[in-house]
């Protein structure tokens, strides 16, 4: 079935309806097995969890799985030990690792569905935790979700997907960029570079100096989206689908580069 529901949402919200999803399934199958992949600093469904898959152990009654979720070992040891997982969580972990794509192959292949979460887009784009860089210094991916095709979705709230909609969860790596997207003088010099008559002018210098990027503006940011405890999740069954932006190539310059960012990532949630 692929992506079956999506948005930006609160952590609550969210984390209730996941919640009241596992309650259900445990009731009507108490075999029902889920696995955490990363909870181990924030178990918050572990009444409803069988075991975790983390890189560091914690004081838990359940079985963890202790290694690195980029390397092929430890999922190799997940399955043979247990198989295939009826739902898997993996919350605020994708935008860490070094590997989604893989990571997020393996989750398809230890689990039947599951609840993923992220920041999203428009965190990483709004100064949060510091005045000088935007989303978390330690991120090294922003996430959205898109429909082929689909007129930009944006907003609180959660989207039910149509029947012959596929969404898919989409990714671009944080490059340094990003940090200093959103600074003052950026943000000056972007104005400056869309003068008319003048623009152009106004770049090349920019050029020169070495003050690029003076990055083409972002009409999708809505910084509202970006503050608070907003979050991007989606429930998915049986797979999704998955994509790295440009099929994962950065560009031959920091104005490719921008272009990217600012075309890319546009739509959806």
């Amino acid at each position: 079935m692929g992506i079956v529901s999506y948005g930006n949402e609160e952590f609550a919200p969210s984390r209730q309806r996941a919640l009241a999803y596992l309650a259900e399934r445990k009731r009507s199958d108490p075999g029902f097995k889920v696995l955490d992949v990363g909870g181990a600093s924030k178990p918050w469904a572990d009444e409803f969890v069988d075991a975790y898959l983390d890189i560091k152990s914690f004081a838990t009654t359940k079985r963890v799985f202790l290694g690195n979720i980029c390397e092929p070992e430890i999922w190799d040891e997940v399955m043979a030990a247990h198989g295939r997982f009826d739902f898997v969580i993996c919350t605020h972990v994708l935008e860490d690792i070094r590997d989604p794509v893989f990571v997020t192959r393996q989750l398809r292949r230890v689990a039947r569905a599951g609840f993923i979460a992220m920041p999203n887009k428009h965190f990483e784009f709004t100064n949060n935790e510091s005045r000088f860089f935007t989303g978390c210094s330690h991120h090294r991916w922003i996430y959205t979700i898109q429909t082929p095709g689909e007129t930009a979705r944006r907003g609180r709230g959660t989207v039910s997907t149509m029947p012959g909609e596929s969404p898919q969860l989409v990714a671009m790596a944080k490059l340094p960029v990003v940090q200093c997207w959103q600074s003052p003088l950026s943000r000056s010099l972007a104005l400056l570079c869309g003068v008319p008559g003048t623009g152009q002018l106004v770049t090349a210098a920019c050029r020169r100096l070495r003050l690029l990027p003076a990055v083409p503006r972002l009409p999708w940011l809505v910084p509202s989206l970006g503050r608070g405890h907003l979050e991007l999740w989606f429930l998915w069954e049986n797979s999704f689908d998955f994509k790295v932006v440009n099929n994962d190539y950065a560009g031959r310059s920091t104005a490719e580069l921008s272009s990217l960012y600012a075309m890319a990532l546009d739509g959806g949630a």
